[in-house]
């Protein structure tokens, strides 16, 4: 996991947080790509939501990789959209309700895919099941074999 854009996703035993440098080297984030930032703008309008992110969380998961469910709450406004970019091998995707408890559906995101959480949805509980392996077009040296590339774009701020 590491981060571009003016602010970067952090945990630690101070709790989660988006910080404007990288907690080791104190080197601020890189930028987020230009086209990666308009593609996630371009995004976001599709569904009627206008907003420019400031932070990209960049999340490479190893072919046994998961992520249990959650909400994103750490952003200082709720309003704005979640953008991600899914690159690589599939990942079962889990939808909930806005209760952990709530049934939760599986949805695919393949190579390629696009997902926007927005209005109503923003604040579902949500989450990655597993990867698929052996589904990615391509193969590239930067993701591990079987795995998967996300990028999560946000306005923190």
């Amino acid at each position: 996991m590491t981060n571009c854009g003016d602010l970067g996703w952090h945990s630690d035993a101070d709790g989660y947080r988006y910080i404007d440098r990288h907690p080791e080297t104190g080197a601020v984030w890189p930028a987020i790509p230009p086209r990666l930032k308009t593609l996630a703008m371009d995004a976001a309008r599709e569904v009627g939501a206008s907003f420019e992110p400031d932070a990209c969380l960049v999340n490479l998961y190893a072919a046994a990789g998961k992520l249990n469910l959650h909400q994103d709450h750490d952003e200082k406004d709720y309003a704005w959209p979640i953008v991600s970019l899914s690159f690589g091998n599939s990942a079962v995707f889990a939808l909930g309700g806005r209760k952990r408890r709530d049934p939760v559906r599986e949805v695919m995101l393949r190579h390629g895919d696009v997902a926007v959480m927005h209005g109503p949805g923003r604040m579902l509980f949500h989450g990655v099941k597993r990867i698929v392996s052996q589904t990615a077009p391509l193969t590239h040296p930067t993701i591990p074999a079987g795995g998967r590339l996300n990028l999560t774009f946000r306005r923190a701020a």
